[in-house]
């Protein structure tokens, strides 16, 4: 390594004494491959003020993009990194330094390609790893490992990981278990993290309370150089971190992007409890905006809902045709619902709806189950069957009319007997939409009348349970 480095600074050596006596040009234009700082830091380097050096040329080879052309700034400030000289001894960012020297011509490509290869047969796996995702993230990274020590036997720690690719990974640990998760946060050569922030909220709205949170700030270089900043949320739920938002916030221009970057973070965004309790993100200035983040129950409620739905949806084939003037079979397989109140549900083949609607208000609808004569006509109140042809998976479609297939017309059957139970839950089931509730109906002795005059009565009750109220309009 000494050769080597006794090699580097002959060869240069001329070359910066003739840079620093050459006459200066007024206004000049600082070319990657001859930065003024480049030549000034080498000069450095040679006098043995290594801490000036290191001074002079980090900025160099941490500016975007041109930083990536300066072979001389790399393998100067490489070598500083190698031998620990006015730097902390780091040889991972050596070698990261080095690789970068060397993809450059001339003597000090060829010298740092030397120093690399040297270097890389005394690194371990894992700091070989790094050293390549250095390589294709830069060295002017910023980001810090963070660890977050939830109780004696549970913590949460957050790294920046080369294997299998480059990515910001979170590893939560409790009582002796680990569980690995990728956060879903961009890596791209140039980028500058913030400080990782977790965030402890305690809330008192639907599930009362602690949650915690991870933020992932950094400001992200773009093809017409500027500086876009992304934040990433993601929430401590066991031994999981659950993703929450990925958020574009700012764009600025510049070869670096804004230096005060926790102030900077804190002006734009905040993580907080609302009026009602619940924690929620918000993004403050000029275009606020800000939505309440779901409790994990509610989320795991949605995630076996599509689970199920999807699994269910594979059984179903679009080209089976039945014929339109079946009875309706009255047995469904899933429901949902929107408004006040609508509910509507489906046969497993998909190829059936019922809808149930009723005037919450008109009807005076509460947690007290209430009751109705269906063979007493109401404006109030309806309950239709749709039949179809063929299967139509077309769930969250919450219309005034009953749902309609665009290529056919339904067979509608009405309900003409039966009583119809309502109850309603109280609000506040869901965290992002505070006014909802969960209506449940059961329909006995059910009887409907066809298009023809026909009548078929359902052998069995009918039940459906779902989530309705203000904010769920056209999807679940």
């Amino acid at each position: 390594m000494r050769c080597l480095l006794g090699i580097a600074l002959i060869t240069l050596a001329a070359s910066v004494a003739t840079a620093q006596n050459a006459t200066p040009v007024p206004n000049p234009v600082p070319d990657a491959a001859t930065h003024p700082d480049t030549v000034t830091g080498v000069d450095a380097f040679l006098r043995g003020d290594y801490t000036r050096a290191a001074e002079l040329l980090r900025p160099v080879v941490e500016a975007w993009p041109s930083g990536a052309s300066d072979g001389a700034a790399a393998f100067f400030l490489g070598s500083l990194y190698d031998s620990g000289l006015g730097v902390p001894q780091d040889r991972v960012r050596a070698c990261a330094l080095y690789e970068r020297a060397g993809t450059g011509s001339g003597p000090v490509g060829a010298l740092a390609r030397s120093a690399a290869a040297a270097l890389r047969g005394t690194l371990s796996p894992l700091e070989s790893s790094d050293c390549v995702m250095l390589v294709s993230v830069g060295t002017g990274h910023r980001f810090q490992p963070a660890l977050l020590a939830v109780a004696d036997d549970y913590w949460v720690s957050i790294d920046l990981r080369s294997s299998p690719s480059q990515e910001v990974v979170g590893v939560v640990s409790m009582r002796g278990k680990e569980k690995r998760t990728t956060i879903a946060m961009p890596i791209m050569s140039g980028m500058v993290f913030f400080p990782i922030e977790f965030t402890e909220l305690q809330v008192t709205g639907v599930s009362p309370g602690s949650r915690r949170f991870v933020e992932v700030a950094a400001w992200v270089p773009s093809e017409d150089r500027n500086w876009n900043l992304t934040w990433t949320i993601v929430e401590v739920v066991g031994m999981d971190l659950v993703p929450v938002t990925t958020r574009f916030l700012s764009t600025v221009a510049g070869p670096v992007p804004p230096d005060d970057l926790s102030l900077r973070l804190r002006e734009l965004v905040e993580l907080r409890t609302n009026d009602a309790g619940e924690a929620e993100w918000a993004i403050l200035g000029p275009d606020a905006e800000h939505e309440v983040i779901e409790t994990a129950a509610m989320r795991r409620e949605l995630n076996q809902r599509d689970q199920r739905r999807k699994a269910a949806g594979k059984g179903t084939k679009s080209n089976t045709r039945r014929d339109p003037g079946r009875a309706p079979s009255l047995a469904y397989a899933d429901a949902d619902g929107c408004g006040d109140v609508l509910m509507y549900g489906w046969t497993a083949e998909q190829a059936e709806w019922i809808a149930i609607r009723a005037n919450k208000d008109a009807l005076q609808l509460s947690t007290a189950p209430r009751t109705f004569d269906l063979a007493q006509p109401q404006v109030d109140i309806e309950v239709v069957t749709d039949v179809f042809q063929r299967p139509h998976g077309t769930w969250g479609k919450c219309n005034d009319a009953v749902m309609q297939a665009e290529d056919e017309q339904p067979q509608t059957w009405r309900a003409v007997a039966g009583t119809l139970t309502i109850q309603l839950s109280r609000p506040g089931i869901s965290a992002q939409r505070p006014g909802q509730y969960r209506t449940s109906v059961q329909i006995d002795n059910a009887e409907f009348v066809g298009p023809s005059g026909e009548r078929v009565r359902s052998p069995r009750p009918i039940r459906m349970t779902a989530v309705t109220g203000p904010g769920l309009a056209s999807e679940p």
